[in-house]
């Protein structure tokens, strides 16, 4: 379109005014496709209007020239032709949308500075093009393994054998379901076992849900256990996540939920964020959680069916919570938007179970308020790049809620050193791996929580230049260590939980950055003090030393600053280990050179 020329619509052609005031027609085809402009500019007549006389020099239009028309009634030779109006911008043009988007540009550019380069540096907006926003994972997560008339048969045929089967169930208890406690054991078991009673005729006539179900659990349970080759290992898994992924396409999960099916999409998910497809995870969650709305599972159980049973009721609960928790915090991870928000459901209404371990209600009541409060307060925020607190006031007010939440966590969460979970981890690995994840989730959350400058980029809460980035130091020490303690603790496993990974190096590498501003600030505004005033109490570790210190105009002995800069080191060391191994992991190499650059 020409800087000066608007388009009009006009019996199935499109008439274009030129700057000059002649007009042209533009032909549309059967196809749509627009036809070339004929210039009538040579054949239009001008007819000077008596009736008007400050427009003397206005043209008129007129294809066939009927005005001189002898045979054509006076009336209408005579009639005026109205004034064609200017239109008003469209999307067509790309002028008229680089004015009305005017200062957008500048906004994604802040956005992508305050993102993290290897994770969500540029969401692409409006590219012509396919684009992977996350530069991992971009082949299809799993392999096409299926036939069209196989049907669930086919999938039930490469079960692995019944002994083997139930190694990797127990495998999957033990590793994954502390973390994720879900699935209501008891049930599950019986109705595996009766599975495996049946003939193979009947067991082809089973629910695809509890087929995908079962797969998805061996998927899992297949990453957590030793293999000698992790080649192979990620090959068997991934197979029998496609296994699981069919059946759930023979269940018809895309109109159709059931607690067992969502409870198998909830495995694949973590399964891909395993193997590296964080965001194939992160489109499979966004059907998780419309199947769960679906299923009404975001609503009071005794509003869906008032004669449920306590049991049932229990299920579903967890089964939301479950839901809703990894929705948050995936959201989290990658700085987009969160689903589960809303809701009538209570924490308060959660039971306990015969069948839950006795640390499972409380993990799960906890992790839920913290998935509540993170999404209220993170989550929409962050992923529209706005400020999390809108003054020093508020920024304090939620840094005190997080504290409260943390005063409230059970002792086993809350009153521990690195020595007494290693003493616990002996009997009780179940509630040491519950203890891990939700430190993780909380330090790193309140890190990002303190990294948050607000309106006035000014939000020192005692006024110090240094008391933020002594704050978010604070805060990441604590989740870089419930890290460091996995890997001490539970080495193979560790490796395999991709999240956990990806925050603790995350978290490092905003320590990195931490000491490189503050090694760069004038000398008179480096007078490290203590952080904030604490209102939670955080775990004590071998290194942990948050007491004041005296005035000191330099931050290398500032016991702060000491443990930063060793947990940089720390966290190097373990992944230059992992990067020398025979098969080390597709992101462990990238993860190394990142943190060299900042270190």
């Amino acid at each position: 379109m020409s800087e000066h020329s608007s388009i009009s619509a006009t019996n199935g052609s499109l008439r274009r005014r030129s700057s000059s005031g002649t007009v042209g027609t533009v032909g549309t085809g059967h196809d749509g496709h627009r036809g070339s402009v004929d210039d009538l500019s040579g054949s239009e007549s001008v007819n000077d209007n008596s009736n008007n006389n400050n427009n003397n020099n206005n043209t008129t239009t007129n294809n066939n020239d009927d005005n001189n028309d002898p045979g054509r009634p006076v009336a209408d030779q005579d009639l005026p032709r109205k004034k064609q109006k200017r239109n008003k911008p469209t999307l067509n043009c790309r002028e008229c949308v680089n004015r009305k988007t005017k200062g957008r540009e500048s906004m994604r550019a802040r956005d992508r500075e305050t993102a993290f380069p290897f994770l969500l540096a540029s969401m692409p907006s409006a590219q012509k093009n396919a684009s992977n926003p996350l530069g991992i994972g971009s082949r299809h997560p799993f392999s096409n393994y299926w036939t069209c008339q196989g049907g669930l048969a086919e999938v039930v045929s490469v079960l692995p054998s019944k002994d083997q089967s139930d190694i990797l169930l127990s495998k999957y208890f033990d590793s994954v379901d502390p973390v994720y406690p879900m699935i209501h054991k008891e049930t599950f078991r019986a109705d595996y076992e009766h599975f495996w009673a049946s003939p193979p005729s009947e067991r082809e006539k089973a629910d695809p849900a509890l087929v995908a179900l079962m797969f998805a659990i061996l998927a899992m349970g297949t990453q957590f256990i030793k293999l000698p080759s992790k080649k192979e290992r990620a090959q068997t898994a991934e197979f029998y996540a496609s296994a699981s992924n069919q059946a759930l396409i023979m269940f018809s999960y895309l109109n159709k939920a059931s607690i067992r099916s969502i409870q198998a999409l909830l495995l694949v998910i973590y399964f891909l964020m395993n193997d590296n497809h964080a965001l194939d995870a992160y489109s499979v969650a966004g059907i998780v959680v419309r199947q769960a709305y679906a299923l009404g599972l975001h609503r009071d159980p005794h509003i869906i069916s008032p004669s449920i049973t306590a049991e049932e009721i229990t299920q579903r609960l967890k089964l939301w919570q479950a839901v809703h928790y990894q929705d948050t915090f995936l959201t989290v991870l990658l700085n987009l938007p969160p689903s589960t928000t809303h809701t009538d459901v209570r924490v308060e209404d959660l039971g306990v179970d015969d069948d839950d371990d006795s640390s499972d209600i409380m993990f799960i009541k906890v992790a839920w308020r913290l998935a509540d409060l993170v999404q209220s307060t993170l989550c929409t925020a962050r992923s529209l790049g706005l400020p999390i607190s809108h003054s020093a006031r508020h920024k304090a007010k939620l840094v005190a809620e997080f504290g409260s939440l943390y005063a409230s966590f059970p002792a086993q969460f809350r009153d521990w050193d690195d020595e007494s979970l290693c003493a616990r981890a002996v009997h009780d690995k179940r509630s040491v791996l519950q203890t891990l994840f939700l430190t993780s989730n909380y330090f790193h959350s309140l890190m990002l929580l303190h990294q948050d400058d607000g309106p006035e980029h000014q939000h020192q809460v005692d006024g110090s230049p240094l008391s933020s980035i002594i704050d978010q130091l604070d805060a990441a020490h604590h989740a870089i260590n419930s890290y460091f303690l996995m890997y001490r603790l539970f080495e193979s496993e560790s490796t395999i939980w991709w999240v956990f990974q990806h925050r603790a190096v995350m978290e490092t590498l905003t320590v990195a950055r931490l000491l490189k501003v503050a090694s760069q600030m004038p000398l008179q505004n480096r007078t490290p003090q203590s952080p904030s005033e604490d209102i939670h109490k955080v775990p004590a570790t071998s290194t942990n030393s948050t007491s004041s210190s005296t005035s000191t105009t330099d931050t290398s002995n500032h016991p702060i600053f000491i443990r930063a800069r060793s947990d940089v080191q720390h966290m190097l060391h373990i992944l230059q280990h992992r990067a020398s191994l025979d098969e080390p992991d597709e992101p462990i190499k990238s993860w190394v050179a990142l943190l060299s650059q900042q270190v």
